[in-house]
Protein backbone atom coordinates (compact mmCIF):
# COMPACT_ATOMS: atom_id res chain seq x y z
CA UNK A 1 0.00 0.00 0.00
CA UNK A 2 1.16 3.24 -1.60
CA UNK A 3 -1.15 5.67 0.88
CA UNK A 4 -4.29 6.30 1.42
CA UNK A 5 -6.92 9.82 1.25
CA UNK A 6 -9.10 9.81 3.51
CA UNK A 7 -11.13 12.59 2.85
CA UNK A 8 -11.26 11.35 -1.09
CA UNK A 9 -11.73 7.56 0.07
CA UNK A 10 -9.14 6.09 -1.95
CA UNK A 11 -6.46 4.01 -1.69
CA UNK A 12 -3.24 4.20 -3.98
CA UNK A 13 -1.63 0.28 -4.38
CA UNK A 14 1.45 -1.09 -5.78
CA UNK A 15 3.71 -3.81 -6.15
CA UNK A 16 1.21 -6.34 -6.80
CA UNK A 17 2.82 -9.94 -6.38
CA UNK A 18 1.58 -13.71 -8.31
CA UNK A 19 1.53 -16.05 -5.49
CA UNK A 20 0.60 -20.15 -5.41
CA UNK A 21 -1.44 -21.45 -3.42
CA UNK A 22 -0.32 -24.80 -1.89
CA UNK A 23 -4.07 -26.22 -2.26
CA UNK A 24 -3.14 -25.86 -6.52
CA UNK A 25 -0.53 -27.50 -6.16
CA UNK A 26 -2.30 -31.02 -4.56
CA UNK A 27 -2.39 -34.21 -6.82
CA UNK A 28 -4.93 -35.91 -4.36
CA UNK A 29 -8.47 -34.53 -2.49
CA UNK A 30 -7.23 -33.95 1.05
CA UNK A 31 -9.98 -34.52 3.92
CA UNK A 32 -10.26 -33.42 7.43
CA UNK A 33 -11.30 -36.14 9.81
CA UNK A 34 -14.72 -35.58 12.30
CA UNK A 35 -12.03 -36.05 15.41
CA UNK A 36 -8.53 -36.17 15.34
CA UNK A 37 -7.55 -39.91 15.43
CA UNK A 38 -3.94 -40.93 17.01
CA UNK A 39 -0.99 -42.73 14.77
CA UNK A 40 1.98 -44.52 15.00
CA UNK A 41 5.35 -43.48 13.44
CA UNK A 42 7.62 -46.31 12.69
CA UNK A 43 11.23 -44.54 12.06
CA UNK A 44 13.53 -47.87 12.39
CA UNK A 45 12.81 -49.14 15.51
CA UNK A 46 12.00 -46.10 16.97
CA UNK A 47 7.78 -45.33 17.49
CA UNK A 48 6.60 -41.98 17.87
CA UNK A 49 3.55 -41.23 18.77
CA UNK A 50 1.03 -38.33 16.85
CA UNK A 51 -2.18 -37.05 15.88
CA UNK A 52 -3.28 -37.75 12.50
CA UNK A 53 -5.91 -34.40 11.80
CA UNK A 54 -6.42 -34.85 7.74
CA UNK A 55 -5.42 -37.42 4.79
CA UNK A 56 -5.38 -37.82 1.44
CA UNK A 57 -4.26 -40.72 -0.86
CA UNK A 58 -0.77 -38.93 -1.62
CA UNK A 59 0.27 -37.86 2.00
CA UNK A 60 -1.22 -36.98 5.29
CA UNK A 61 -0.52 -34.05 8.06
CA UNK A 62 0.07 -35.34 11.66
CA UNK A 63 0.96 -33.52 14.81
CA UNK A 64 4.04 -34.88 17.28
CA UNK A 65 5.17 -34.21 20.56
CA UNK A 66 8.80 -35.17 19.21
CA UNK A 67 10.78 -35.00 15.95
CA UNK A 68 13.62 -36.28 17.16
CA UNK A 69 14.52 -39.36 14.96
CA UNK A 70 12.17 -38.74 11.96
CA UNK A 71 15.07 -37.45 9.96
CA UNK A 72 17.56 -40.12 11.08
CA UNK A 73 15.97 -43.51 10.00
CA UNK A 74 16.22 -44.55 6.36
CA UNK A 75 12.42 -45.70 6.08
CA UNK A 76 9.68 -44.17 7.82
CA UNK A 77 6.20 -45.58 8.08
CA UNK A 78 3.21 -44.70 9.55
CA UNK A 79 0.52 -47.22 10.59
CA UNK A 80 -2.66 -46.84 10.09
CA UNK A 81 -5.70 -48.40 11.40
CA UNK A 82 -8.87 -48.00 9.79
CA UNK A 83 -12.67 -49.40 11.12
CA UNK A 84 -13.72 -51.79 8.00
CA UNK A 85 -17.20 -50.80 7.56
CA UNK A 86 -18.88 -54.30 6.66
CA UNK A 87 -17.04 -56.23 9.61
CA UNK A 88 -17.22 -53.58 11.68
CA UNK A 89 -13.20 -54.41 13.11
CA UNK A 90 -10.02 -52.44 13.34
CA UNK A 91 -8.18 -53.04 10.26
CA UNK A 92 -4.23 -51.85 10.00
CA UNK A 93 -2.02 -50.84 7.45
CA UNK A 94 1.99 -49.78 7.58
CA UNK A 95 2.42 -47.51 4.26
CA UNK A 96 5.85 -46.05 3.65
CA UNK A 97 6.28 -42.49 3.56
CA UNK A 98 8.56 -39.47 3.34
CA UNK A 99 8.65 -36.09 5.26
CA UNK A 100 7.86 -33.00 2.88
CA UNK A 101 8.41 -30.72 5.53
CA UNK A 102 8.47 -30.33 9.71
CA UNK A 103 6.89 -27.01 10.91
CA UNK A 104 7.65 -25.71 14.94
CA UNK A 105 10.15 -24.72 16.71
CA UNK A 106 8.70 -26.06 20.30
CA UNK A 107 5.88 -28.96 20.05
CA UNK A 108 3.76 -29.79 19.06
CA UNK A 109 5.83 -30.12 15.67
CA UNK A 110 3.29 -29.94 12.24
CA UNK A 111 4.52 -33.50 10.33
CA UNK A 112 3.68 -33.43 6.66
CA UNK A 113 4.44 -36.92 4.68
CA UNK A 114 4.05 -37.95 1.30
CA UNK A 115 3.09 -41.50 1.01
CA UNK A 116 4.63 -44.07 -1.19
CA UNK A 117 1.87 -46.62 -2.12
CA UNK A 118 2.25 -50.05 -3.31
CA UNK A 119 -1.00 -51.68 -4.52
CA UNK A 120 -2.16 -52.91 -1.36
CA UNK A 121 -1.92 -49.52 0.27
CA UNK A 122 -3.52 -47.61 -2.32
CA UNK A 123 -6.47 -49.97 -1.80
CA UNK A 124 -6.45 -49.55 1.71
CA UNK A 125 -7.38 -46.25 1.61
CA UNK A 126 -8.70 -44.87 -1.09
CA UNK A 127 -12.37 -46.14 -0.28
CA UNK A 128 -12.20 -44.18 3.08
CA UNK A 129 -11.27 -40.94 0.84
CA UNK A 130 -14.05 -41.75 -1.24
CA UNK A 131 -16.23 -42.40 1.60
CA UNK A 132 -15.13 -39.42 3.58
CA UNK A 133 -15.74 -36.96 0.02
CA UNK A 134 -19.04 -38.67 -0.54
CA UNK A 135 -20.19 -37.94 3.11
CA UNK A 136 -19.33 -34.30 2.36
CA UNK A 137 -21.18 -34.10 -1.10
CA UNK A 138 -24.49 -35.52 0.68
CA UNK A 139 -23.94 -32.98 3.99
CA UNK A 140 -23.72 -30.16 1.50
CA UNK A 141 -26.85 -31.31 -0.22
CA UNK A 142 -28.64 -31.52 2.69
CA UNK A 143 -28.18 -28.07 3.32
CA UNK A 144 -29.28 -26.58 0.42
Amino acid sequence: MVGIDIRRGMVRLADFNYAILWAEKREAVRIRFKKPTNIIIHCGTTRISGVIHDISVGGCRIMTLTRQGLGDCGTIQVELKLIDRGTGLPNCRRIPISIVQICGETAPFKCLFRFHHDKHSEQFLSPLVNQRQFGILKELRETL
